[in-house]
């Protein structure tokens, strides 16, 4: 099957092409051999409208759709898998706001994970749960207006800069899988720490108001 761009992607798409040849390329093997986030980097991606694809502009993105963010991070792809990896998991996270949360949440969280140079992520992974998301063991217990977060997450993309993370707990186990909610967890949080080797993140004991809770075990509703 034969995709033809249009006008405006061709444009885009030569954009992402000079940008990962001037701004990616020269730093590309640096970053994967001493395990090193292109934060500076990630503020040019910021400046030039990359973080904000497919967020509509009333949020403060770029607006486009797949076709234009797909363009944009296989031109860098082709100079760095590392930082073409780091976009696109930021961009999940604006994503799941725009899907799943309320008008309020989308008009805090959207501007500053698009053109605000902040960082999302979101953590799925744990130490005895990979794919097999139904295996998670970490739990949000709802507590009158709160949620009380206690759990293990490891593996997160982008997360030891991560301003803001879409946390994946159980608040039914009985469900299994479809017990799964997604609550935003943000830096500096007590109950929230990162440990040395900034690949595996502890919830003990974290506080949450209810406003942070973007979707209840979205899966049952599939």
């Amino acid at each position: 099957m034969e995709i033809k761009f249009n006008e405006v992607e061709l444009k885009i798409r030569e954009v992402a092409k000079k940008f990962a040849e001037t701004e990616v390329a020269p730093i590309s093997e640096e970053i994967d051999r001493d395990s090193i986030y292109p934060e500076e980097t990630f503020q040019k991606m910021v400046k030039c409208g990359f973080t904000g694809i497919g967020i509509p502009v009333e949020y403060g993105g770029s607006g486009g759709g797949d076709i234009i963010k797909c363009i944009v991070v296989e031109e860098i792809a082709k100079k760095c898998a590392s930082t073409a990896g780091i976009l696109s998991i930021h961009g999940i996270f604006g994503q799941s706001i725009l899907k799943f949360g309320s008008e309020e949440q989308k008009k805090f969280y959207l501007p500053q994970v698009t053109n605000g140079g902040k960082h999302g992520a979101f953590a799925l992974t744990e130490p005895d749960a990979g794919s097999d998301a139904g295996a998670a063991k970490t739990r949000a217990v709802k507590d009158g207006e709160e949620y009380i977060i206690n759990g293990t997450k490891c593996f997160i993309t982008g997360g030891a800069t991560a301003d803001y993370v879409l946390v994946f707990a159980l608040t039914d186990p009985s469900k299994g899988l479809k017990g799964l909610s997604a609550i935003v967890v943000e830096k500096g949080t007590p109950g929230f720490t990162i440990g040395k080797k900034k690949i595996k993140w502890e919830f003990e004991h974290l506080k949450l108001q209810n406003w942070y809770l973007i979707i209840v075990e979205f899966l049952s509703k599939i």
